[in-house]
């Protein structure tokens, strides 16, 4: 577990800081923007929720005193055993997993912002409000799509099943219909476009950008 930034400086001014975990045995890769470092009750919750409740763990980071103060964090908040694990301070070779995980974020990032600029034809700058999101995305599609040596995905190998939610890229246009219980618009029709951002695993939910704003629909 380590903190990283999207460039490859630290001094880059608005640069999104990003919390990096990687799970040893199964290969798997979590990625989530924060706003400073250290501990959190956002990321703590997003931790335990990430699927590692009731498990025991071990989690490994440098001895930098802002990750020391989330991994206790996290530790006080489990209800199973968590050991805590060092590494050397600024040594990437004391903890070389979370290295190559950080190496491939960065680059599966890079493809998604790629696309979203081709796609609507102007550049995303580090500050943009999609960033987050773009992170995200850039995470889950290392983990539910990146094939390990056994043949399955990271998220297969956690789930035992493959992705059963639609698939579709980052920003790509999508039609939606809001709930039934919503009035419509008759003279609209109740279908909408919009651009999706983000895919919600376990309710199975999409959240989607219109000019309503953002729509969470399944």
């Amino acid at each position: 577990m380590d903190y990283c930034f999207l460039s490859s400086s630290e001094d880059v001014e608005h640069d999104s800081k990003v919390l990096i975990v990687h799970d040893d045995r199964l290969g798997a890769i979590w990625a989530l923007c924060v706003k400073a470092k250290g501990p959190s009750p956002e990321v703590v919750n997003e931790l335990e929720e990430a699927g590692y409740r009731g498990v025991e763990l071990s989690l490994k980071t440098d001895q930098e005193e802002c990750i020391m103060a989330l991994k206790r964090a996290i530790a006080a908040r489990r209800h199973t055993r968590t050991s805590m694990v060092e590494s050397k301070v600024r040594v990437p070779k004391s903890n070389p997993s979370v290295e190559r995980a950080v190496r491939k974020l960065r680059g599966q990032f890079r493809k998604v912002k790629l696309h979203l600029e081709a796609e609507i034809d102007q550049k995303v700058p580090p500050n943009h409000p999609m960033v987050p999101s773009m992170v995200g995305w850039s995470g889950d599609i290392l983990l539910k799509y990146t094939t390990r040596p056994t043949g399955r995905t990271p998220y297969e190998e956690m789930t035992k099943h493959r992705v059963k939610h639609k698939v579709a890229g980052f920003g790509e246009r999508v039609q939606f219909k809001v709930a039934t219980d919503t009035v419509q618009d008759k003279y609209d029709g109740e279908w909408s476009e919009g651009h999706i951002v983000e895919v919600f695993t376990r309710p199975s939910e999409y959240l989607v950008m219109s000019n309503r704003g953002p729509v969470s629909y399944t």
